[in-house]
């Protein structure tokens, strides 16, 4: 039987690792390449699904930019502007170093939230 991909949609590590638990929670589904998949999303998530989809969110409609681009700035949460500036240089649009930092304070919050 042939299977086809009915939707495609890109995620976060934080994303995918809820995805991941829910589908092996709900199926039983164990394999060794599940289980690295889940040792690997567990050890790079920084925040939880939930706060991610805010961040994707608040990225992309507050800052303008790409879904793609929000996704890699969530799964690396650059600690410092110049780590930020290197991962958006993909963008069309140049942001201006107020706008660089305040998106860097902005994921240090969701951070510190993470770490309580």
């Amino acid at each position: 039987m042939v299977r086809r991909v009915k939707s495609y949609s890109d995620l976060s590590n934080p994303e995918a690792l809820k995805l991941l638990e829910d589908i092996v929670s709900k199926y039983g589904l164990t394999s060794p390449i599940v289980n690295v998949t889940l040792e690997y999303l567990r050890r790079f998530s920084k925040v939880n699904a939930e706060d991610a989809q805010e961040l994707i969110k608040a990225l992309t409609e507050k800052y303008g930019l790409a879904k793609v681009t929000a996704i890699q700035v969530i799964n690396i949460m650059p600690t410092s502007p110049e780590e930020l500036q290197t991962i958006i240089s993909a963008e069309r649009k140049v942001f201006r170093d107020e706008v660089i930092k305040e998106i860097v304070d902005l994921l240090n919050s969701y951070r510190a939230k993470q770490a309580k």
